[in-house]
Order: C-alpha cells, then sequence, then structure tokens
C-alpha cells in the first residue's frame, strides 16, 4: 500500500509532472477516463511502485530521463534472494511497459497506447476524441503471458533468464529489422478493435525484442504461444532429431510413417 506521504505527494503532483509520483497518478487517470480497466491499471501500478520504491527520493525523480535500465539491475540485484526469477522478469516488464508508455504520453504521441474502436455519441456519430482511448477488455493476468515465453526459452536450451542490465546508461542493442518486421506483422494482423500491450523481452545479451500481445490474452492462447515459440527454436539436432523448426501440432517423420 502506499503510504500516506507518498499518496499526496502522487496527488498534488498530477499525471503531467513527468516525475515517479506523476506516474503513479497516471493510471488513476487512466481509469477516470477508461482508458484502462482498474485490474489492468493496479497490476501495473503495483510493479511500478514496487521498483520505485527503492531508489531515494522516488516521488520527485524525473522519468524523462530515468535510466531505466540501471533502476530495473539494482532492483535485481536488491530482490535477486528474495523473489523468485519468474516475479522478477514480471516487474521489469511492467515498469518498462509503463515508463515506455508514460513517456509518449507526455509528449503527445498517438501511439501511446494501441488503436481501439473509435467511440460514439448516443447519435451515432464519431465522438471527439480525449487523450485516453476507448475502454479496454479485462486482463486476467499481465504476467501469464510473460512468464509463459519465459518457460519456452528455458524450455528450448537457452540456458535461462538474461543476465541483469548493466548499471551504464548505454543504449540496448536494437532489435534486428527481422524482428521488427515481424513485429509489425504480427500487429497489423491483429483482430479489429483488439487492443495490443508492447512487452520489450531481453532475449539474450545485447538483443531486445517486442511482444505484441492482447490485452485480453487468455490462459490458453498463452500456452499455444508458449508451444509455437518452442517449436520455432533451432538447436544443434542430435541424432534421430528434426534439423529444420516444425510447425505447431507437426509430428516428426519416423520409422513406420508413410
Amino acid at each position: 500500500m502506499l503510504g500516506a506521504v507518498s499518496a499526496d505527494a502522487a496527488a498534488a503532483a498530477g499525471p503531467g509532472s513527468g516525475t515517479g509520483a506523476g506516474l503513479i497518478a497516471f493510471f488513476a487517470y487512466l481509469v477516470r477516463t477508461g482508458a484502462l480497466v482498474e485490474g489492468t491499471a493496479n497490476a501495473l501500478r503495483t510493479g511500478c511502485r514496487r521498483v520505485l520504491e527503492d531508489e531515494p527520493g522516488w516521488e520527485e525523480l524525473d522519468l524523462r530521463s530515468l535510466d531505466v535500465d540501471a533502476v530495473l539491475a539494482r532492483f535485481r540485484a536488491r530482490h535477486r534472494g528474495e523473489l523468485a526469477e519468474r516475479s522478477l522478469s514480471n516487474y521489469d516488464q511492467r515498469f518498462r511497459t509503463s515508463v515506455a508508455m508514460y513517456r509518449k504520453w507526455l509528449v503527445d504521441d498517438p501511439t501511446w497506447r494501441p488503436a481501439t474502436r473509435a467511440r460514439r455519441d448516443g447519435a451515432g456519430r464519431r465522438a471527439a476524441p480525449e487523450r485516453a482511448p476507448a475502454p479496454l477488455q479485462a486482463v486476467p493476468a499481465l504476467g501469464a503471458a510473460v512468464g509463459a515465453i519465459l518457460d519456452a526459452a528455458r524450455a528450448s536450451g537457452d540456458g535461462g533468464p538474461p543476465a541483469p542490465a548493466r548499471r551504464s546508461a548505454e543504449p540496448s542493442a536494437p532489435a534486428s529489422a527481422a524482428t521488427a518486421g515481424a513485429t509489425a506483422g504480427a500487429t497489423a494482423g491483429a483482430t479489429a478493435g483488439a487492443a495490443l500491450l508492447h512487452y520489450p523481452f531481453p532475449l539474450r545479451r545485447g538483443l531486445r525484442v517486442d511482444l505484441a500481445l492482447p490485452e485480453d490474452l487468455s490462459a490458453a492462447e498463452a500456452a499455444r504461444l508458449a508451444a509455437f515459440v518452442r517449436a520455432l527454436a533451432v538447436d544443434p539436432a542430435g541424432p534421430g532429431e528434426p534439423t529444420q523448426p516444425q510447425q505447431p501440432g507437426q509430428q516428426p517423420d519416423g520409422p513406420g510413417r508413410g
């Protein structure tokens, strides 16, 4: 729970302050304007508050210039023995997603949220857009999809989660053009009106990819996605193993198959 001082600071700062307290107030603004359902906003706010509270004077931190990698590296170092790796990864993803969204909102970037169906007034006319988009679907748990992808990465033999980000302010290596193209294609092919959340995922040292997933991703869909990622993994083939990735549901050829 937020202490009285922190709550007062968040309320006084307002969402437009660009500070740590402003980020907390931003989530209340999103709920009030219908941009996010309360469960989603609470999940993101809880993750961000947990990370920020480790930083001295977090309410007044300037998030416009904050070194996100350094903050998360310190958070991991402090809580590595206290929190499970999956929990640490969930905090990482929620904080990165929230700060990126908040920074875009502060500069009126129209891409701060995925596009949704435009709202209409009582007469059926398109309503004038507010700063926040139309209400979104409820979210079962933001960490469920991330956890499924982490399981897929471990099962593929990658050796577990990547090392924590360095404390330096060096920017992370950009994702490859192929990765960016795949993300754009997946976003364009999404069902009309379905809102997507973007999760920057540190796949391996020096490579971060962007996962675009629907807000209302179900547990069954997350399991299918994890299975699909496993099928795409390419490892040195052993005796009797295929040398090319299989499509989901495809069975390898073997004795007795015609």
